[in-house]
């Protein structure tokens, strides 16, 4: 039984010269012109994985510093190993200094990244990537072996957190369960700048899975460098190939990001630095924007009553389900938890709309699906 309790919305809050927009689950975006892409996106994308009310703009108190966006935080990261980690915290990190083969805009559709141009076969199985002339923080070029490496390393590495994307490849499943030899994956590099990817099945959805953080370029020598138990651990410990690179990184307390020079499309990378606080209080969030010490927080709950009536308030629907499931399958199971009976009975107990609208207060709607309206 999924008891569907709410899906969320965002509320922004904008200086009338100008918005930051918060939309796809992604990463902070530049405005970028592309060969594939017929209009501007004229906007930034800034992720974050909650129900929230986003103040965003100049705070009450003192003029921001256009160069450096300052954004608030609840939620810690933990870790920075994209073929470990599954928690939106953590990608909402990785993501805005890795790049896959595709990135998604605002509208939702995938564009070149770190590749500038593909093909694929007739039959959806093949796919051949051209790879961009792009390089690592540290200089490194960024080749079509740092995409293999990144993948067979997924495939055989037993904390991988997203190991069915590999079994998605040519003889994918059988290498994940160890029944064959690693270079034997659908993933190849023809050479530097040429990337092939072999499907054991067509995926009509697998373009849209490009731009997962556990399917980013790691560059071999690197990961060696720094060694596996390391990698992800600290700001010096990945490289970055996105348009920003992390030079302050601590979990608890939030980290920095600037804007990468080198990087292929930095003349449209708008924003130089982002810097986001780890602060748990909402209260001091409030505060620190009053002051003009933010230019971004995410509220909920009471603290969105004190914005409710701002002129510069924006209402967006955004696409996360939250949901409490009735599970018989525990440590000790109770054998009452499977009757449909019951898990329906408590599912309609739950008023749904009343929590959304008098509990949660942050704009959500009570929910009885499972897909949110934007999917």
């Amino acid at each position: 039984m999924y008891n569907n309790t709410k899906m969320s919305k965002i509320f922004l809050l904008c200086k009338p010269n100008g918005c930051i927009r918060i939309q796809y689950k992604l990463k902070i975006e530049r405005v970028y012109t592309m060969q594939k892409i017929h209009k501007s996106i004229g906007k930034i994308l800034v992720t974050f994985s909650a129900v929230l009310l986003i103040l965003a703009g100049c705070g009450g108190g003192s003029t921001s510093n256009s160069k450096v966006l300052r954004i608030a935080t609840v939620t810690p990261s933990n870790s920075l190993n994209n073929l470990h980690t599954t928690e939106n915290v953590n990608s909402n990190v990785i993501l805005n200094y890795m790049e896959g083969l595709l990135i998604q805009d605002l509208d939702g559709q995938m564009q070149p990244g770190a590749a500038e141009s593909y093909t694929a076969s007739d039959d959806g199985l093949v796919y051949t990537f051209k790879l961009r002339d792009n390089s690592w923080s540290n200089g490194k070029p960024v080749t079509a072996h740092d995409f293999v490496f990144a993948w067979q390393t997924e495939a055989t590495d037993k904390k991988a957190g997203y190991k069915q994307y590999q079994e998605f490849l040519k003889n994918g499943k059988k290498i994940v369960k160890g029944d064959l030899p690693v270079d034997q994956l659908g993933v190849k590099a023809l050479d530097d700048k040429t990337l092939e990817i072999t499907l054991e099945t067509p995926k009509t959805y697998f373009l849209g899975l490009l731009s997962h953080m556990s399917l980013m370029p790691i560059n071999e020598e690197f990961f060696k460098s720094v060694g596996a138990e390391n990698y992800g651990t600290t700001a010096e410990t990945v490289l970055a190939n996105g348009a920003y690179k992390l030079t302050e990184y601590d979990g608890a307390t939030g980290y920095t990001l600037e804007k990468r020079e080198e990087y292929w499309d930095a003349k449209n990378v708008n924003v130089p630095t982002v810097k986001v606080q780890v602060i748990k209080e909402m209260t001091t969030q409030t505060v620190m924007w009053d002051n003009g010490e933010l230019d971004e927080i995410y509220l909920s709950g009471d603290s969105i009553d004190k914005y409710i009536d701002s002129p510069n308030l924006n209402l967006e629907l955004d696409r996360s389900m939250y949901y409490m499931y009735l599970s018989p399958f525990t440590g000790t199971p109770e054998p009452v938890y499977a009757s449909k009976n019951l898990r329906s009975a408590v599912a309609h107990a739950i008023d749904k709309k009343l929590l959304a609208e008098s509990v949660l207060k942050d704009g959500s709607i009570g929910a009885d699906f499972i897909l949110p309206y934007a999917i």
